[in-house]
């Protein structure tokens, strides 16, 4: 072969793979923006309460706020991250309301935020099973707990703090939808 098809070869072959990875990324940036468009369409499907014109008490607001907080930083340990206080007991004879579902968003957001943070799946089974104390409640909210977990584990691992908030959010507005439908 002459050199000078050898250079034209592989000057296509570079101008290939550049427009092949250029095109990737723009594919992927579409990718991103449609999860996005997602994420906010089941944001905006979430119903919010009624605004007051009271403001409650501390007290009041202090029993009805569950006391589960997402943070925006890698947790420091496994146990940090499963410290969430667990509802005593839930009566089934209660018809079920927007704040049954409300809570369960905080909990989705937290197995998924363990699971993008890189927290073995054990650790955080071991979590859902240490929910129960053999009242029919925590059994069930185990049960829920390790079906989350289970969910969230099968879903991809994100290495950007960008892609990792856009599947904590994602998963806990699935989650409530998914709660929505089931009890509705």
């Amino acid at each position: 072969m002459d050199i000078k098809k050898i250079v034209v070869i592989a000057a296509l072959a570079l101008l290939a793979i550049i427009g092949y990875n250029y095109y990737s990324s723009a594919q992927s940036e579409k990718a991103r923006t449609a999860r996005m468009a997602e994420t906010e369409a089941l944001r905006a499907s979430i119903p919010q309460p009624p605004a007051t014109k009271t403001t409650p008490s501390k007290e009041v607001l202090a029993e009805k706020t569950p006391d589960i907080a997402v943070q925006p930083t890698p947790a420091a340990s496994d146990v940090e991250v499963f410290s969430a206080p667990i509802p005593e007991k839930v009566e089934p004879e209660k018809k079920l309301d927007n704040s049954m579902c409300d809570s369960v968003i905080p909990v989705a957001e937290k197995v998924m935020r363990a699971r993008q943070d890189g927290i073995a799946i054990s650790n955080a089974l071991d979590f859902a099973n240490g929910i129960k104390d053999g009242t029919p409640a925590t059994e069930a909210v185990s049960r829920i707990t390790k079906q989350m977990v289970i969910e969230a584990y099968s879903m991809p691992s994100f290495s950007t703090d960008s892609y990792k908030d856009d599947a904590v959010r994602e998963f806990g507005a699935k989650q409530y939808l998914a709660c929505m439908r089931a009890f509705s």
